[in-house]
């Protein structure tokens, strides 16, 4: 039975576990400052303060970074947020490759380990797939310095979605030893810390939001563009999964070919047939653009595969130079049929965004991938134009800022924000 000294007591708890909260994220946001600085932000009185700032530093949450001068009597201790109080892991679970980011509280990355493979079932029998993981993370802790055990918390993105249902990873037939699979609960077992698996894009417009330009933005919708074309919604800054973890799963959406040069034939008027790398590919052939102004299509291996959810001529490394030079080539002098490319180009994904900005109205459109870093501000602004004029929509389209792995960084952020959560949201308090 309680009564009201151990109800006290408990609200005490929680009053203190707050304060050290909010003024460990104050260190977090606002840097290094002193106890008087921390007791204007936070609203509380010069003892409290003092208390506060003595517990966090017993706890090894806080430590001392300097003094400074500027008023009379001895020197304030500044204060700075003990970013070795904890470490996060990013993991990017690719077509071809792993790539993990290992960062301290503060954010700084202290560890970072890449090894490219193939995701064949073949290729990792009896489980070498989730051995591979545990080394590749155990490579990114031995450069920070730490044990895989200090890791408060692992995010794990992967090319495919999470059904909330099963736990099992759908959409991906292109990493088979992933496919079909707990992917949560393997890794966790196998990594022995906490982790969350989440879609490659969701973790892309995860990141996105910490933008100084879209601080205002409550609903926002990304797509990304290269191997594979993937999306991702958000409402309220939330993201939205879907029922079956599927929201996103578009490259097999029917669409029309709005291209004056090289339209998909009938059959094929997909979304990612007419905007991944491949697409992007028979475009620029259509136009005679270098490279393919004097290689044959055949010779650089782009036809699309007959089966399976994605083309492996659009993973195919031929397709990624050749496209991605054709694109920055004529981004970089848009003008004759380099101009008329990109008007096809940007009428496309204008096509795609359609549907989607005609149904939800976001506030911003982000493009990212490897087409949209190619294609750059000449692209973006096709995109918008196309989209403004021939579909009446008005939402801004911004490129994403994401550059090199995008989604390895989304995984981190969002793997530091679950880190922080639950250290700052115990403060100095330890459990009983």
């Amino acid at each position: 039975m309680s009564t009201d000294s151990t109800k006290r007591v408990g609200n005490a708890t929680v009053l203190r576990a707050l304060n050290d909260g909010a003024a460990l994220e104050a260190l977090l946001r606002h840097g290094p400052m002193t106890s008087a600085g921390l007791q204007e932000r936070l609203g509380l009185s010069k003892p409290a303060t003092a208390t506060l700032v003595a517990r966090l530093e017993a706890a090894r949450l806080v430590e001392r970074s300097g003094h400074r001068d500027g008023r009379p009597g001895p020197r304030a201790v500044v204060w700075t947020l003990r970013a070795a109080a904890g470490y996060a892991a990013g993991v990017d679970v690719a077509v071809g490759k792993i790539s993990v980011l290992v960062a301290d509280l503060s954010g700084q990355v202290v560890g970072r380990s890449e090894r490219e493979t193939e995701w064949a079932a073949e290729e990792h029998p009896d489980g070498a797939h989730l051995a591979l993981v545990r080394t590749v993370v155990e490579e990114a802790c031995a450069q920070a310095e730490i044990g895989l055990a200090d890791l408060l918390q692992v995010a794990v993105g992967f090319p495919g979605s999470i059904d909330p249902a099963t736990g099992r990873l759908a959409y991906a037939p292109h990493i088979e030893v992933w496919n079909d699979q707990d992917v949560e609960a393997q890794l966790g077992e196998v990594l022995g810390v906490p982790v969350a698996v989440e879609n490659d894009v969701n973790l892309v417009a995860l990141a996105e939001l910490g933008r100084e330009d879209l601080a205002d933005v409550t609903d926002l919708f990304v797509l990304w563009v290269d191997q594979g074309v993937g999306a991702a919604t958000l409402l309220d800054r939330r993201i939205r999964r879907g029922r079956r973890g599927g929201a996103g799963e578009i490259d097999h959406v029917p669409v029309p070919d709005p291209a004056r040069r090289g339209r998909e034939p009938e059959g094929r008027r997909n979304v990612a047939n007419l905007v991944q790398l491949d697409g992007v590919a028979r475009l620029a052939q259509a136009y005679r653009l270098p490279p393919f102004d004097s290689a044959p299509l055949d010779t650089l291996r782009i036809d699309p595969a007959p089966e399976g959810r994605a083309s492996d001529a659009a993973r195919s490394p031929e397709v990624r130079k050749a496209a991605t030079s054709a694109l920055e080539r004529a981004s970089s002098e848009p003008v004759g049929d380099a101009g008329d490319f990109l008007d096809d180009l940007g009428r496309r994904l204008a096509v795609v965004l359609s549907m989607v900005v005609g149904v939800l109205d976001p506030d911003a459109v982000v493009l990212g991938g490897e087409v949209a870093v190619a294609g750059g501000e000449p692209l973006r602004g096709r995109v918008a134009t196309a989209l403004r004029t021939e579909h009446g929509a008005l939402a801004p389209v911004l490129l994403s800022t994401a550059r090199g792995n995008g989604v390895v960084e989304g995984a981190l952020a969002a793997a530091l924000d679950e880190a922080r959560r639950r250290v700052f949201g115990a403060g100095s308090v330890t459990p009983s």
